[in-house]
């Protein structure tokens, strides 16, 4: 979330230093007054989330198109920022589901291997891990796209990737 938030007022600090470069940058709609810093960083809150209250509004033709990118740029900012979100937590499911699946196997090798051993060949402990392979490669290259994931820990043993793998 602190990455996320820092990348919103990283773009209204921008923004908002743009619209202060010029006296007409922003006014107030009803009487064209010039408006204040404080109103300029209101007038730039409102045009990135795209609410567009409408009680400011640029000066003049040429501040219509840098509030229309502000708008554009807040609205790829939140749909980027959504995105990113429902990637995390599904990764750190699909993470939390494989540790799952390779506890369920068993607690330690020797539980494991006397569970599949079957007649001897250990046929369903190689049918057990061939899906865990596919699954296990996945979550090395999440890790590598997105390298935050390091920092989600599980609260129990039995969902803890790295314990399992182990």
């Amino acid at each position: 979330m602190a990455l996320l938030l820092t990348w919103f007022l990283v773009a209204w600090l921008g923004w908002f230093l743009l619209f202060c470069s010029s006296p007409q940058a922003v006014v107030l709609s009803s009487s064209n007054a010039t408006a204040s810093l404080v109103e300029r960083a209101y007038y730039t809150g409102y045009t990135l989330t795209t609410l567009g209250y409408g009680d400011f509004v640029a000066g003049n033709d040429n501040w219509r198109l840098p509030a229309v990118l502000a708008a554009a740029n807040g609205f790829f900012l939140f749909t980027l920022s959504i995105t990113y979100i429902l990637n995390i937590i599904t990764n750190v499911i699909q993470k939390r589901q494989t540790s799952l699946t390779i506890s369920a196997l068993g607690e330690n090798p020797q539980q494991i291997l006397a569970s599949t051993s079957g007649d001897g060949k250990f046929a369903t402990l190689v049918s057990q891990l061939q899906p865990l392979q596919q699954s296990i490669s996945t979550l090395g290259q999440q890790h590598l796209a997105y390298p935050i994931l390091h920092y989600y820990h599980s609260e129990t043993s039995s969902k803890a990737l790295s314990l399992a793998i182990a």
